[in-house]
């Protein structure tokens, strides 16, 4: 298993009676959720939905970059920047572009 979007809960133990477990004898187990997921939207500058990434609770998103510079190249308006930080989702998220016009 890996234990990457895994949260650890706790650790359980159970002493037995004298018939299911030798004596002495201790049995620990951990355990682990796995981490809620959230939807990430990234829009471009005219509200459009370019693309969505899914991530785990405290992850980071992956922004479509290239598809935002290349966008609107044609009509003088150039990609600057997102208007909020995706780094750790918390929830889901609504992202928009930034844009500036060249001409």
């Amino acid at each position: 298993m890996a234990f990457d979007y895994y949260s650890f809960e706790g650790i359980r133990y159970d002493v037995g009676d004298k018939f299911t477990m030798p004596h002495n004898t201790v049995k620990f187990e951990m355990h682990y959720h796995e981490l809620p997921k959230y939807y990430v939207y990234f829009y471009d500058g005219f509200n459009r939905l370019v693309a969505f990434d899914e991530v785990y609770e405290g992850y980071a998103a992956v922004a479509p970059f290239a598809e935002m510079r290349d966008r609107y190249m044609d009509d003088d308006w150039l990609f600057m920047s997102w208007d909020k930080a995706f780094d750790d989702v918390r929830h889901e998220m609504h992202v928009y572009g930034i844009y500036f016009r060249m001409a």
